[in-house]
């Protein structure tokens, strides 16, 4: 196979004996053993196989052809070719429905745990009450 970079994308091309779609112009071979580096995922680009960088808020943990999985719920991955996901820090969160490039910060004088799921978490400071 041969591997070269282009634009942040790492190409791929391997040499199959007998490609998976043949007519209407198209002559695509897709190694489906093929396996991508953590952080990136095979895909197609211009009938060639490629492993792509996961979108910030997405990882990949494990080498393999798997998808780029979201993060979840606690967690946050500000970059691209995520490995893993990031714990939110103490005093900020991140719910489901919330971006999964970064974390929400706690209301003023709110305080939460690493890992909180829901502004629920957020608890008041020290001499502060409710409002």
């Amino acid at each position: 196979h041969s591997v070269q970079v282009s634009g942040g994308i790492i190409l791929i091309q391997y040499n199959v004996s007998e490609p998976l779609f043949e007519g209407q112009g198209v002559n695509m071979s897709w190694d489906a053993t093929s396996d991508c580096d953590p952080g990136l995922y095979s895909t197609v680009l211009d009938s060639k196989q490629v492993c792509a960088e996961c979108e910030a808020g997405k990882y990949k943990g494990e080498v393999g052809s798997g998808e780029c999985m979201s993060c979840p719920a606690g967690s946050y991955q500000p970059a691209a070719a995520g490995t893993e996901c990031l714990q939110c820090p103490a005093s900020t969160y991140r719910s489901d429905g919330d971006d999964p490039r970064s974390c929400v910060s706690c209301p003023p004088d709110t305080v939460s745990e690493e890992g909180d799921v829901s502004v629920a978490g957020c608890k008041c400071m020290s001499g502060y009450t409710g409002a």
